[in-house]
């Protein structure tokens, strides 16, 4: 296939790093309130595109709608169910520092950017803003490979998205072109396909298809659903590069699943994580020592559909920083997701 997928859990913190030396290496976290094993990422340097093209009341993993701070969930807004674009602050959160009519992207974005200043950090439309021209020639062509797969939902003004079934798709690219949101409408108008979405960071992360291969870094839903996307995403790929002169005729999509990557902690349980760690490691660990170590490093095992877990918002109010053990750095992911499972029988 022109794009095939290779599931990189050989890699370790350290190898993406060295990579990010010579490479993009990106992630495509959503915006909301981030674990501590998220908010690890900009401290390594990687690129990352925040997805805001997303519904709070439906994102169980950064709930956008909520501001998670000291362990407790607070309702940032009423319209939990519109496109997190469209939300506006409507409630204080104790806490925050955030004003009624703040845009929720600009709560939780805005955070990360005081958090990580230097951080190469975009929302998905401020991205799709930055490289308009580019993303409208590949959409022009995607949409000649496939109408329905470019395309399948709306949002209005108000942020409700509507899903339309391939019968009720405009039968043209010039009538999407004329309202396609944060590309050529700012309020309303058709969103782009996930895949697209994908087949965008290929295109670009490939250098305009020069460089024969990607490294990405997935969270816990990409490597579970993009093996069933990736034929789509190939066929696009093939078609946008003959019709726009890519020179790559294969890209390999390195997706490297850094969501097993657990063992990162706000600084004050450093030192329980690298003793966890380090037990962990040993031949024959002692499980009383990490059950002892993990009660400490809880944020080890913050799990999002909690909602009480520490995040950017507690780094900013605390002046804690995320910190990383050597060990763990050092372990491939694979290696993590099996560590991590041993050690949370015991916590």
């Amino acid at each position: 296939m022109p794009v095939t997928l290779r599931i990189r859990d050989d890699l370790s913190v350290n190898d993406i790093v060295e990579l990010g030396r010579h490479h993009l290496v990106k992630a495509t976290p959503h915006v909301g309130n981030w674990t501590p094993a998220r908010l690890a990422l900009p401290a390594l340097g990687i690129s990352i595109l925040c997805v805001d093209h997303t519904i709070g009341i439906k994102d169980r993993n950064t709930h956008p709608h909520l501001f998670i701070h000291e362990g407790e969930a607070q309702a940032l807004c009423e319209d939990a169910d519109r496109l997190t674009t469209h939300t506006r602050v409507t409630r204080e959160a104790r806490g925050g520092t955030h004003a009624a009519g703040a845009s929720l992207s600009d709560v939780h974005v805005g955070a990360l950017r005081s958090l990580y200043p230097s951080a190469d950090i975009l929302t998905h439309s401020e991205h799709l803003r930055k490289y308009r021209d580019i993303t409208l020639a590949v959409l022009e062509e995607a949409t000649c490979f496939s109408r329905s797969s470019t395309w399948w939902r709306r949002v209005d003004g108000d942020g409700v998205v509507t899903c339309y079934r391939r019968k009720d798709l405009p039968g043209s690219w010039q009538e999407f072109k004329q309202d396609i949101f944060s590309l050529t409408n700012e309020r309303h108008g058709w969103l782009i396909h996930n895949r697209v979405a994908i087949l965008m960071d290929v295109i670009q992360q490939s250098q305009m298809g020069e460089e024969p291969e990607i490294y990405h870094l997935s969270g816990p839903d990409m490597v579970r659903y993009l093996g069933g996307e990736i034929e789509t995403i190939s066929g696009m790929y093939d078609h946008v590069r003959s019709r726009l002169g890519l020179a790559q005729e294969t890209i390999v999509f390195n997706l490297i699943p850094f969501a097993s990557f657990r063992f990162a902690t706000r600084a004050s349980q450093a030192p329980a994580c690298v003793a966890l760690c380090e037990e962990i490691g040993k031949d024959i660990p002692d499980e009383n020592r990490l059950r002892a170590f993990a009660q400490e490093a809880t944020d080890v095992f913050a799990e999002p559909e909690t909602q009480n877990y520490f995040t950017q918002h507690d780094c900013l109010s605390s002046g804690e920083r995320i910190m990383m053990p050597d060990a763990a750095r050092e372990w491939p992911m694979a290696l993590c997701g099996e560590h991590l499972a041993k050690i949370k029988v015991l916590a």
